[in-house]
């Protein structure tokens, strides 16, 4: 398939997703929906360990072989990564260079006939090894979070909530002086505040249903409250005093407005150059029979 029909497929794709409304921020969910059921993969609304087409346990085995080929092509990144890194210090390669990388790598047989190919060309220029090298971590990463999504869609679970609840858990890893506890790999570590998901999990696998049904018999409670006692409990005239002083608000920032539009035109006006306040009041005073006030 060249790139043209690959950009027809997606149009087509989109397309189909405007026609459901749904937000921007959605196509990925919808994708995986799409996806699972054009593939005919299990889909759970709710949480479930019995509608998978298979036995839970089969299910979860089958992820880890997908996880573990995903771990597989992680190394030939690494071997990538690793020409890059040779390439950008100026160190000599050569063809033996590259086959004791895939080989200390434990890359299998198999893909080393396809990596080695790949490798050979990064050798031959930076700029090439550099690019292939993000396009292939692009897509690694795109690979693993498509697995996560599909496979939380079988299960029914709810998998971007489940990420706010553990990014929630990550923000409490700091110590009491602001400061994260990082291994020797550079992964966080737990401070002395930090709060486990899976309490929060579980509330939100399992008791979502017993809020939503509070919450929906509270609004029908509120609904029968206003049909019946509305009319006893507010004043209906209270709204009459409410709309008036909103205009009579209105009505003085409007005489406000026209007063300072006034005052900047006397500010504007030009004076004479050789205009003084007691010149000024003199001549007025002169004007009106000798006194400042006319008398």
């Amino acid at each position: 398939m060249d790139l043209n029909a690959f950009n027809h497929i997606l149009g087509a794709a989109a397309e189909e997703f405007q026609a459901t409304e749904l937000q921007d921020t959605q196509y990925f969910m919808w994708s995986i929906l799409k996806m699972n059921r054009m593939y005919s993969l299990p889909i759970n609304s709710s949480p479930s360990l019995d509608d998978l087409g298979e036995s839970a346990s089969s299910r979860i085995a089958g992820f880890l072989k997908t996880m573990q080929k995903e771990m597989d092509e992680g190394r030939e990144i690494l071997a990538l990564v690793t020409v890059y890194e040779w390439l950008k210090a100026g160190q000599p390669i050569g063809a033996e260079h590259v086959v004791k990388l895939v080989e200390r790598l434990g890359i299998a047989a198999d893909r080393q006939a396809l990596i080695l190919p790949v490798l050979h060309r990064a050798v031959q220029d930076i700029e090439v090894a550099r690019r292939q090298t993000l396009v292939a971590i692009a897509d690694w990463l795109g690979d693993i979070n498509v697995y996560l999504r599909s496979e939380a869609l079988k299960f029914g679970i709810p998998h971007e909530a489940i990420l706010n609840i553990v990014m929630g858990s990550n923000f409490t890893k700091l110590q009491a002086n602001g400061e994260p506890i990082k291994d020797e790999n550079g992964k966080v570590q737990k401070g002395p505040n930090f709060v486990a998901p899976e309490e929060a999990i579980e509330a939100l696998l399992f008791g979502a249903n017993d809020l939503i049904n509070e919450l929906n018999a509270r609004q029908v409670q509120m609904n029968n409250l206003n049909t019946v006692a509305g009319p006893t409990l507010y004043d209906p005239m209270a709204f009459v005093h409410v709309a008036q002083a909103r205009v009579d608000g209105e009505h003085d920032e409007a005489e406000t407005d026209e007063a300072e539009e006034v005052e900047d035109e006397y500010e504007t006006e030009e004076l004479p150059e050789d205009y003084t306040p007691s010149s000024s009041a003199a001549a007025n005073g002169h004007a009106n029979g000798g006194t400042l006030f006319g008398e």
